[in-house]
């Protein structure tokens, strides 16, 4: 009788032991799927990290062309600022020959007429009898 009691006394702990093997198995399993959807998720986050990097360096890339094209644009608006104030200082300058021109063909006309006068009173002059 001792014997069975020893016997049933170790089937029990075997048992217990199983039980507790299967625990063990069990938590072990459900361990090893969370590591593993742990490591999806990190897998995935590098992924998307790696993403975010390209779509941040094209990003960089697109502001870098458009800061050249601005300093691009800017250089050429400043020559041509350059060049425009160039252009009317030129027609300011034509502007006044037409107007010195303008004068000097107005005294030109103002002399002609009085040249004009004189020969008129020259002639009229030579025909007159002398007093």
């Amino acid at each position: 009788e001792t014997q069975l009691e020893g016997k049933i006394s170790r089937v029990d702990e075997l048992e217990t032991q199983l039980e507790t093997e299967t625990r063990e198995r069990e938590n072990a399993d459900t361990l090893r799927a969370a590591l593993e959807e742990a490591r999806a998720a990190r897998d995935e986050a590098r992924d998307e990290l790696g993403r975010e990097k390209t779509a941040a360096d094209e990003q960089r890339r697109k502001a870098e062309a458009i800061r050249e094209a601005l300093e691009t644009s800017q250089t050429q608006v400043e020559r041509m600022e350059a060049e425009v104030d160039s252009l009317q200082k030129r027609l300011a300058a034509s502007e006044q020959a037409v107007k010195d021109l303008g004068d000097q063909a107005s005294s030109a006309m103002s002399d002609k007429d009085k040249a004009d006068a004189l020969l008129g009173q020259l002639r009229d002059a030579r025909q007159s009898p002398i007093l």
